[in-house]
């Protein structure tokens, strides 16, 4: 079935390519190397930097085989790819790469040179979303590239993910970044520090992990289990946030969780409305558990201290983080 799949997309894409080119005096597509996804290794002296590439080949094999790879190795992330692209022999085609994926041993210092290489590299033209690996590498990843790949676009697409490599640079303090795991999708919080070193927390509940991706805008949806498994919650979720208080009354930054379609299945009884308690106390256990992973209120990943300071010019402090979830009526 794979294999089919594979084959028909393949002719597909190579019909286009047949057609391809981007200007006048430009190659066709199918004499150009095609990146797909950009992965990168690192050791303590060293960085690899593996393209994954569309197998432009024409025949059978090509289209039962549609991906190839190239690796090379060097200081720096930037040396790295410029040595794949040198080993190529056609053309670089960047425009139809849409995965980069990251180590997990790196510092935040670290994740920023290999995103900025890979960023102006594909510019412009290319959307990556940034993936982070367990800290220990893929075992052979030039050979499981194209399935690592496939995997997490599949999953990426199932659970709504969208983390593109913009938002690596849209704050100087660290990020929020989504961590594949074959066992479901976790979140590392990655923070500014020293260079080479920084402070990284790993979230491996898929509360905080999905909680993560709502207040960080890479997700919109919530979909896993509370009550020790017990109970199962699933919704379409936005995410707005008011700053609320004063006047002699407590002042918070309220991130406001509005909530469609929302379900919670019961495996084990209990009344909806004591699920919503506890569903609501395990939110806000995460959301703790997420501003002391990410050294809140001097890293500020979810957005809080930015909404306080806008609304009270004294600053954010006295404002406490809070989540509430808003269902419809």
């Amino acid at each position: 079935m794979r294999a089919a799949k594979n084959k028909a997309a393949t002719l597909i894409l190579s019909f286009a390519l047949l057609l391809g080119g981007t200007g006048c005096d430009a190659k066709p597509l199918a004499e150009r190397e095609i990146v797909r996804g950009i992965f990168f290794t690192k050791t303590e002296a060293a960085y690899t930097a593996v393209l994954l590439l569309q197998n432009t080949e024409a025949g059978a094999e090509a289209a039962d085989t549609p991906y190839k790879t190239e690796s090379a190795t060097a200081l720096t992330p930037a040396q790295a790819l410029r040595g794949v692209e040198e080993a190529l022999p056609g053309e670089i085609f960047y425009g139809l790469a849409d995965l980069l994926c990251l180590p997990g041993n790196a510092a935040w210092q670290q994740v920023g040179e290999m995103a900025q290489a890979a960023r102006q590299a594909a510019s412009p033209g290319a959307e990556l979303a940034v993936v982070v690996l367990d800290a220990q590498p893929p075992e052979n990843l030039e050979k499981n590239a194209a399935e690592l790949y496939d995997t997490i676009r599949q999953a990426a697409k199932k659970s709504g993910l969208q983390s593109g490599v913009e938002q690596l640079f849209a704050q100087t303090d660290g990020a929020a970044l989504p961590w594949y795991h074959p066992d479901g999708w976790r979140y590392r919080l990655l923070v500014a520090g020293e260079p080479g070193h920084g402070y990284q927390y790993n979230c491996t509940s898929a509360v905080a992990a999905q909680l993560a991706a709502v207040l960080s805008g890479q997700s919109g949806q919530f979909d896993f289990t509370f009550a020790g498994d017990s109970a199962a919650f699933r919704a379409e979720v936005r995410c707005f946030y008011t700053v609320e208080g004063g006047a002699g009354q407590p002042r918070a930054v309220v991130a406001n969780l509005l909530l469609r379609e929302p379900d919670i299945t019961r495996y084990l009884g209990g009344g909806e409305a004591a699920l919503r308690r506890v569903l609501e106390a395990e939110l806000a256990d995460a959301l703790n558990t997420l501003l002391e992973g990410s050294q809140y209120p001097e890293t500020d990943l979810f957005h809080f201290a930015f909404w306080a300071k806008n609304a009270d010019e004294r600053g954010f402090a006295g404002y406490q983080p809070q989540i509430r979830l808003v269902y419809p009526h």
